[in-house]
């Protein structure tokens, strides 16, 4: 689990960082919080980024 969230939190914070389609999100300084479930739907992890994370 925490190799699967060392992998993905980096990208999510560079897409969240540089993404044309997060620049409304990051204007208004919103917390965003990506939720992971397996193929099943069971829940994996969550993924929290804050505005000083990507300010």
């Amino acid at each position: 689990m925490k190799g699967l969230i060392r992998f993905i939190e980096p990208r999510i914070l560079e897409s969240v960082v540089t993404g044309y389609n997060m620049k409304v999100q990051r204007d208004h300084h919103l917390t965003m919080v990506f939720h992971y479930r397996d193929r099943n739907g069971e829940f994996v992890t969550k993924i929290t980024v804050e505005p000083e994370d990507y300010q």
